[in-house]
């Protein structure tokens, strides 16, 4: 289980190799290492769980060192001189044994926390605690939260006229990977859990103008329209996120989060005919801005999970994936008349769907 998590934690990225030089050798091996220093004849270095070697600079084809890349190649030093890696190299080993006798001074002092029983008077000792990255969190109860979404299979509807007299209208079902930010405000009921506000924002335009002018002998002709389609979408969640404190890898929290929500449109679609004059004693009518807005504003329930990187009490690194469950209706009418006729059109269309959201941003405590 464990294996799993770090394959799906965001932490990776933060991850340090311990070996990070590499030699390869003039009889093809290769070995990763921590070159520890060198001189002119000989290259000495730990490899395998600190294991000390030493080999000639004949015997090397190429030599690779952490931040400076490849700095010896065929006998030849690339891009830089054996004194600066030299320097480089003792630097760095003395960072090295400087952390290592700190962390053994640490390992060396076993603080104790004690407790005297008032009935017995007798001494217990426990362990000091080990405080986890929710409980410190847990100081600052409000915490502001900025989610980059890189992938959203979400649908989006639009309604087209189709000419006709009352217009049925067309429907087109757009499944599209959209890129959005979300903001997140949440406040810390329990150490282990939080309330959720969540909102997003989305919108596409699109305008179009055609003109079409003839003129033959002495008669002219002229055509033209001018159609605009507009959608913005505005998305809020009332929710729930509780870290699950048996699953956790150093700072790393591990949380579920159950919300439900609702997505609000406002569409825009126009269509105007140029160089036409109006027809007296004609109604051509519908409602299909209302329409898009409708099937574009469904209910949502979410489901998901995440993790937390802390970096302090104050900020973590948030990455989190949901699965969203959502039901949209809306009813289209529309209405014709003219001197000799009436007409009129009522639709009703339902939509239910499933989509992903995949996410990734920080969340600042206070």
């Amino acid at each position: 289980m464990k294996t799993i998590l770090l394959v799906l934690l965001p932490l990776l990225v933060f991850a340090q190799n311990q070996l990070p030089d590499t030699l390869y050798l003039i009889d093809g091996r290769t070995a990763p290492c921590l070159i520890t220093a060198l001189d002119d004849d000989r290259i000495y270095f730990n490899y395998d769980n600190n294991r000390s070697e030493s080999l000639i600079i004949p015997a090397l084809q190429k030599v690779s060192v952490e931040s400076f890349g490849t700095v010896f190649l065929d006998g030849i030093w690339q891009n830089t001189d054996a004194k600066k890696v030299r320097t480089f190299v003792g630097d760095r080993l003395n960072k090295i044994n400087d952390q290592r006798a700190i962390d053994q001074e640490l390992q060396r002092v076993k603080l104790r926390l004690k407790h005297i029983d008032k009935s017995s008077g007798q001494t217990y000792e426990f362990p000091e605690a080990i405080i986890s990255p929710v409980d410190q969190s847990q100081n600052n109860k409000w915490s502001f939260g900025v989610l980059y979404v890189p992938y959203y299979s979400g649908n989006i509807y639009k309604v087209y006229r189709n000419g006709y007299n009352p217009d049925d209208p067309e429907i087109y079902t757009f499944i599209e990977n959209l890129i959005n930010l979300e903001v997140q405000l949440a406040y810390g009921i329990t150490p282990a859990l939080r309330a959720t506000f969540e909102a997003g924002y989305s919108s596409s335009l699109s305008e179009s103008r055609l003109e079409s002018h003839q003129s033959n002998s002495g008669n002219s002709y002229d055509q033209g329209t001018i159609s605009t389609v507009g959608l913005k979408l505005f998305d809020f969640n009332l929710g729930l996120k509780y870290y699950i404190k048996n699953i956790m890898i150093e700072k790393v929290s591990v949380y579920a989060a159950l919300s439900f929500g609702k997505q609000i449109a406002f569409a825009q679609n126009e269509y105007q005919e140029l160089f036409r004059e109006p027809i007296p004693g004609v109604v051509d009518e519908d409602n299909i801005e209302e329409f898009t807005e409708d099937l574009n504003s469904p209910w949502h329930f979410n489901f998901g999970f995440g993790a937390e990187y802390f970096f302090n009490e104050s900020l973590s690194l948030n990455s989190n994936i949901r699965v969203l469950y959502s039901s949209s209706s809306g009813e289209y009418n529309s209405r014709y008349v003219n001197n000799t006729e009436s007409s009129s059109r009522v639709e009703e269309r339902s939509f239910k769907n499933f989509s992903t959201k995949i996410g990734l941003g920080l969340n600042f405590y206070f």
